[in-house]
């Protein structure tokens, strides 16, 4: 019987360890699944800050695109002004040109030497190019082509017209046409230097 109630004891040691076993490994499991876990929320933690930097990186290359394209709108806006303001000088010089060729004045070079230049060659003029308009002007305009004693002297005789377009047509019917032995070179001459008395041209 006293073998028999060890017997007893030792079964109910046996199965108080293996309680005790069973409830250490429950316990084991339960800090690996609690070190798992805090493993786990520390991983996430960490990609929700990188996504965070990510998304702060994101915003900030956003900003920087957004003040790029703001630049280069600035730049196309300056280059867009810059072309506007060639465009408008462009237009000025081409106003300017315009008036240029509706001069009212023409010039005749090469159609007497000095030598025949009188007091007649006024009317004669005048009369000549009346012609093909009605004449407001003629001036004989005598340079000397340097101080020399014996320096060629070149006569260019100025007529101005009441209309650009009579000046056209007297410009088209004596330009290269042959006047006392000599081939008359007629042209345009600028209606503004002409009135401030600038024949030097």
């Amino acid at each position: 019987s006293s073998s028999h109630k060890k017997h007893r004891h030792s079964s109910r040691d046996r199965a108080s360890r293996r309680s005790r076993s069973r409830e250490r490994g429950k316990k084991d499991k339960k800090k690996k699944r609690g070190s798992r876990e805090k493993e786990v929320k520390k991983e996430v933690n960490e990609a929700n800050d990188d996504e965070d930097e990510d998304g702060l990186n994101a915003k900030e290359k956003a900003k920087k695109t957004i003040e790029g394209l703001k630049g280069d709108i600035s730049i196309s806006q300056e280059e867009e002004m810059s072309i506007t303001g060639s465009n408008a000088r462009f237009m000025i010089m081409q106003k300017l040109a315009m008036k240029d060729k509706e001069s009212t004045v023409m010039v005749l070079k090469n159609m007497v030497s000095f030598e025949d230049v009188d007091d007649e060659l006024e009317g004669e003029v005048k009369e000549e190019c009346g012609k093909h308009g009605k004449v407001k002007k003629v001036v004989v305009y005598q340079a000397a082509q340097s101080e020399a004693d014996d320096a060629e002297v070149v006569v260019k005789i100025f007529v101005q017209f009441d209309k650009s377009s009579e000046c056209e047509v007297a410009i088209a019917a004596l330009n290269g046409r042959w006047f006392g032995g000599r081939t008359i070179d007629a042209s345009q001459y600028e209606e503004q230097r002409f009135l401030r008395d600038d024949l030097s041209g």
